[in-house]
């Protein structure tokens, strides 16, 4: 058990650490101070010798080369590059996680409401008639349109055309 595995509580804990346990941080040609790249990735892993001082630039490029493209762009604004570059480093950012469906817009497979395969159940907020199937059976059996039954399984309206989701 290590007690450098835990969260941290400020963003200057890792830095604090490093400096108790590796000397004062360096600062670079412009006088920037150096930046704490944590080794493994993990943030909170804040082990010292999981912690490496190294320029803004070298952060960059560490980033960069391991596909780290969340950390490039926060790190491409402090290095002033183009907006066009940051631009760039963000996109890369938001495909990278649109790729591994873990973007906040995507839900890939059967949690997608176009899925074809996931089973719903709708209930006639007049007759109480209720209705099950998927999404495209509900469109056949309810009269409901592609978009209505798509607003009606995002949530985004609590009912269509009298339909409900149950």
């Amino acid at each position: 058990m290590t007690i450098y595995k835990e969260p941290r509580k400020s963003g200057q804990f890792y830095r604090k650490l490093y400096e108790t346990h590796c000397g004062p941080i360096p600062f670079d040609q412009t006088g920037r101070r150096y930046e704490i790249h944590h080794i493994d990735g993990d943030y909170t892993n804040n082990d010292p010798s999981n912690l490496k001082a190294v320029s803004l630039q070298e952060h960059f490029d560490i980033h960069k080369s391991q596909g780290d493209y969340k950390a490039c762009t926060l790190l491409a604004i402090r290095l002033r590059l183009s907006p066009q570059e940051i631009s760039r480093l963000s996109s890369q950012a938001q495909l990278s996680l649109v790729s591994q469906g873990k973007h906040h817009l995507c839900r890939v497979g059967l949690a997608h409401p176009k899925s074809d395969q996931n089973i719903y159940s709708v209930i006639n907020v007049i007759t109480k008639v209720v209705q099950s199937g998927t999404r495209k059976e509900l469109i056949k059996k309810c009269g409901l349109t592609d978009n209505a039954i798509s607003r009606l399984l995002t949530r985004r309206n609590k009912t269509q055309l009298n339909w409900k989701l149950v």
